[in-house]
């Protein structure tokens, strides 16, 4: 926040989510990281971030960025699992097959596992990721969602 004018800081303050939710938009790589890393840890505060963290994962540019709002989909699929689990299968699901970085298809699987058996429909897709995938803790990830959702 060192960079941010007063008037910046405020809003800040005033609605942390939706000033976070408005810097998924910068230009500045950085920016959009601490963005996606404070959301993450909102708790049941952002649940108004899932949609915008669902958008950043599947059209973010850079691939740190993507794997974040993975990692924030975990975390917030704790803490407002029914909107996470109405938004975020399907976004989930195309990231474990198509995102080009490791990190965010092991941590998309995670984030299916968290959601539970209500992402019945991801399962072909993580037996196909299954049966491809060479790095360990991806088949870890899609291992463990793969009992977390058939539990």
């Amino acid at each position: 926040m060192d960079d941010y004018t007063p008037e910046e800081r405020a809003a800040y303050e005033e609605d942390p989510v939706s000033f976070c939710i408005k810097e998924l938009k910068s230009a500045d790589e950085n920016i959009r990281f601490n963005a996606v890393d404070i959301l993450r840890g909102m708790g049941k505060d952002g649940d108004p971030a899932v949609e915008p963290l669902l958008d950043v994962l599947l059209n973010d540019p850079v691939d740190t960025i993507r794997a974040q709002a993975a990692f924030a989909m975990i975390d917030l699929g704790y803490s407002c699992h029914n909107r996470v689990t109405e938004l975020a299968i399907g976004p989930l699901t195309q990231a474990l097959l198509s995102d080009p970085f490791e990190e965010t298809r092991t941590l998309a699987a995670s984030a299916l596992g968290v959601i539970g058996p209500p992402a019945q429909s991801a399962i072909p897709a993580l037996l196909q990721m299954s049966d491809s995938a060479e790095d360990e803790e991806l088949k870890e990830a899609i291992d463990e969602a793969l009992r977390s959702i058939r539990s």
